[in-house]
């Protein structure tokens, strides 16, 4: 609910906050403290991993791409959402100069795009917040999650939230062109 007044009112970046922290916490319930770590079985998994991991399962499960080029480097688009926009709004409180929080031209579009007069900067579609929010709110660790937080936004963008997997898809993009 927080985050739902913060979208409504444009304040992009701390509803943003508020989705990622409800990732981080489905992360942590499905992958709790003391899980191995599938990067490395003899450690511990830590927070980014488990975040990383979760994030990695539910695009999986909608086959959903999870790459983007940027500034010529093939990368994860969780691992972006983790340390660019998570960690820096958690710890920094806001975002890098990296990254643009943007409103995209078509309301089903979600995901990232290179900025065209700076290939070092990448937009992230504001709509992204809805589609990490649709992965929580579909999860079996965050039920019950307040599922009209969700159906509020989509009917502001005008999405049918019983098609909303198929409708928000992020976009894989080569930030290079």
């Amino acid at each position: 609910r927080d985050a739902y007044l913060l979208y409504t009112t444009g304040s992009f970046e701390g509803a943003l906050l508020s989705t990622v922290i409800a990732v981080a916490a489905a992360s942590r319930i499905r992958f709790p403290d003391g899980t191995p770590s599938r990067r490395s079985p003899k450690r511990k998994m830590g927070d980014g991993e488990a975040f990383v991991t979760w994030l990695d399962e539910e695009f999986d499960r909608r086959s959903l791409p999870r790459e983007v080029i940027w500034n010529g480097t093939r990368m994860n688009t969780n691992e972006i959402l983790y340390k660019w926009l998570r960690c820096s709004l958690a710890h920094n409180g806001q975002l890098p100069f990296e990254i643009i929080l943007d409103i995209p031209t078509d309301p089903r579009r979600a995901g990232f795009q290179a900025c065209t007069r700076n290939p070092k900067r990448m937009h992230v579609h504001i709509t992204t917040i809805v589609l990490l929010a649709d992965f929580v709110a579909q999860s079996p660790e965050a039920r019950p999650f307040p599922v009209e937080f969700m159906k509020a936004i989509m009917a502001l963008l005008q999405i049918d939230h019983k098609k909303c997997s198929a409708n928000v898809r992020p976009q894989t993009i080569d930030a290079t062109r």
